[in-house]
């Protein structure tokens, strides 16, 4: 069988697509992924052994707009490569996870009555998926509450597939033996309760808070937490290590903010960006984190069962990062602290919540662990089976 992915160019899309890809392939299928030239397609496939075809694409802006013009104009040319592909050699089904580069895809198979198979990461549709689950013969999710935006399409609530190598950061969590056959596998595992710890926030002296603004950082949160950190230290009842995640954009001038500041390095970790492995590495040492509340961000705190302060980005599309944080604090898991209430006093309030409250906290690290349904990517590949044939 022959089966298409796509989704893109960032990695919220990709990684997901890619994980239920090596699962199609696993079981003999011939997969190809279909992803945009600007995006991290390429480099993310070659890394995990999925052949790629990429095409021109960029993400939609206004049609008054030189970007805008070339934005259509690069739709027409992809849609029109795609086609070409699926003329000479028809695929039985796509698969797609949305972003602008999955949209061409969708089209040209739309055209040919290919059959449509979509993963939301969101609670609030991205605009590909919604416009596509017209025509989807299944739309598989991440959070509950998705399902009330596509009445009109079967949906099924699988999780956010992840793909393999967490055990390289989270070892100390699991037991030797299953981190071992983990890490001999090629294949996308999702870890479950049996192989994780409930997190104790007062077992240790220290308390360690990882901030994270995404890969691209965030600069609202990054400059607070900066110009917070001795306000915050002398105001919490423990010691506190701190590691930040800037983004390679902000990592020059949050140096020098750390530096202004006074701020000792000895307990407060400042780095610009970590891949996969090392940011697991940080999260199976975190008690609390900080950041906003993308899918991505959100999986972690659950695969890890971290309580988390969400300060959600508030221009994201269809504020779908309130509505993602709004879930999981409906769930007892994270405080959200809306970006114009975001000080040093709000801060140290959450902070101050999880710690002073153990019970509580307890309770949320064992159940984030349970939020994200065990081997998604599975049951996503065993659901399209059945509903194909």
């Amino acid at each position: 069988m022959n089966v298409i992915i796509t989704g893109g160019g960032t990695g919220g899309h990709v990684f997901p697509a890619l994980s239920v890809a090596k699962i199609f392939k696993k079981n003999g299928h011939n997969v190809l992924y279909f992803g945009s030239i600007r995006g991290i397609e390429k480099t993310a496939c070659q890394d995990h052994g999925i052949p790629c075809k990429c095409f021109p694409s960029e993400p939609f802006t206004s049609i008054r707009t030189f970007k805008g013009i070339l934005a259509r104009l690069s739709f027409i040319i992809a849609t029109l490569m795609v086609l070409c592909h699926f003329i000479f050699r028809r695929p039985s089904l796509v698969f797609a996870t949305g972003g602008y580069s999955s949209a061409p895809v969708l089209f040209a198979a739309w055209l040919l009555r290919i059959p449509l198979y979509l993963h939301e990461q969101n609670t609030i549709p991205g605009r590909t998926i919604q416009l596509f689950s017209q025509v989807a013969k299944h739309v598989f999710t991440t959070f509950h509450t998705t399902k009330k935006y596509m009445k009109h399409v079967p949906i099924t609530r699988t999780g956010l597939p992840i793909l393999p190598g967490i055990s390289q950061g989270i070892s100390q969590e699991i037991s030797q033996e299953v981190s071992q056959e983990i890490s001999q596998s090629n294949e996308p595992f999702c870890f479950t309760s049996k192989e994780r710890k409930v997190r104790d926030i007062h077992a240790n002296d220290t308390i360690h808070i990882l901030i994270t603004g995404g890969s691209q950082g965030a600069k609202a949160i990054n400059t607070m937490i900066l110009n917070s950190y001795h306000y915050i230290r002398s105001n919490i009842p423990k010691n506190i290590k701190m590691t930040h995640i800037t983004g390679k954009n902000d990592y020059e001038s949050c140096l020098k903010l750390m530096e202004i500041c006074k701020i000792d390095p000895k307990h407060y970790h400042l780095i610009s960006f970590a891949d996969k492995p090392a940011l697991y590495q940080l999260l199976s040492e975190t008690d609390i984190l900080i950041g906003r509340s993308g899918a991505g961000t959100l999986i972690d705190s659950a695969l890890f069962g971290i309580p988390s302060i969400l300060i959600p980005y508030p221009y994201s599309t269809g504020n779908h990062q309130i509505q993602n944080g709004i879930e999981f604090q409906d769930m007892g898991f994270t405080k959200i602290i809306h970006q114009e209430h975001l000080n040093q006093e709000s801060l140290l309030e959450n902070l101050n919540f999880w710690i002073e409250n153990p019970l509580m906290y307890r309770a949320a690290s064992s159940e984030l662990m349970k939020w994200n349904p065990d081997h998604a990517a599975e049951k996503v590949y065993l659901n399209i089976s059945q509903t194909l044939f």
